[in-house]
């Protein structure tokens, strides 16, 4: 069974740095996928690098190898988040978005303070006076209500984007693969929940099953990824916005465009059309009395998206 376990780790290792090459390097994605999607695989990356180090017997094992993947874990949900604002909101990566890496910084900075730099002699005094399981219960605590808290704010705002776009025939396949990441994270973080709530029967079970929950998290979060990218090519890109130098031959001011989009939203609350599937973008502008390049104008700039 371990053995089983040790190839899982390895497979969804050597799976999240093909990935991350994939989306990074090759022409058919580079520039034009979520960026957060290589955030979200660099955290895996790195949470899977250390335990694959350890399983390979590299540094002596090293306990601070794994100390570097239980840091990596403090970013998942961060990653998460950001990248269902990403695909949501389509937009990239913006320097204000570093902030929600912050508590990844602050652990980052105790543990090694804590963990690290001590080395294992102190280690292994403060578990015989059992200050150290204090101290990890502490840390096991603060990573999963950071992810657990970032989780729920990705559920908030994907119940606002599908409250508001969910029958939007371009949205479909995105907000289903939202929905189905998002309840692949909550059952991810029952499962933290519970190895946590199990350990206060038995100890040892913190350090042995919440490891091991961690980082089977992590592979099945690579695979599904994995899955919904092949069976949506185009699922994490990011549709660039057309610039307003295209529409030159419009005569739409920005203020024409603000009362359209007004209109048009009261259009998609009254009669909605979206509930048609087969609608082109045709009958849409003939129903708003536009024409076809100004229409796209509108989706583009005032809604950021294209008509499919």
């Amino acid at each position: 069974m371990q053995y089983i376990y040790d190839q899982a780790i390895f497979f969804a290792f050597f799976l999240s740095l093909a990935l991350i090459i994939m989306y990074s390097v090759s022409p058919q994605f580079r520039g034009r996928t979520s960026p957060f999607l290589t955030l979200l695989l660099g955290a895996i990356f790195v949470g899977l690098l250390g335990k694959v180090f350890y399983i390979a017997g590299l540094f002596n094992k090293s306990y601070n190898l794994i100390i570097v993947s239980e840091i990596a874990g403090m970013m998942f949900g961060a990653s998460i988040f950001l990248l269902v604002r990403g695909l949501i909101e389509n937009r990239g990566l913006q320097k204000k978005d570093l902030i929600h890496f912050l508590p990844t910084v602050i652990y980052s900075l105790l543990v090694t303070t804590y963990f690290i730099i001590p080395g294992d002699e102190v280690r292994e005094n403060r578990a015989s006076s059992g200050q150290l399981i204090k101290v990890v219960y502490a840390c096991f605590s603060l990573g999963i209500l950071v992810n657990v808290l970032y989780g729920y704010a990705a559920w908030k705002l994907y119940t606002r984007f599908s409250t508001d776009l969910e029958e939007e025939s371009s949205y479909i396949p995105k907000g289903q693969f939202i929905k189905r990441f998002l309840i692949v994270y909550a059952c991810i973080m029952l499962v933290w929940i519970c190895v946590y709530g199990l350990s206060f029967v038995e100890v040892d079970m913190l350090s042995n099953l919440s490891r091991k929950a961690v980082w089977l998290s992590l592979t099945f979060s690579v695979l599904f990824l994995t899955y919904y990218g092949f069976l949506f090519p185009d699922i994490y890109k990011i549709n660039p916005i057309e610039t307003k130098s295209k529409y030159t031959q419009s005569k739409l001011t920005s203020a024409d465009l603000d009362e359209l989009k007004l209109k048009l939203d009261r259009y998609m609350a009254e009669k909605k059309p979206y509930l048609n599937k087969k609608l082109l973008k045709s009958q849409l502008a003939k129903m708003l009395e536009l024409n076809d390049p100004d229409l796209a104008r509108l989706l583009n700039e005032k809604i950021g998206m294209n008509f499919f």
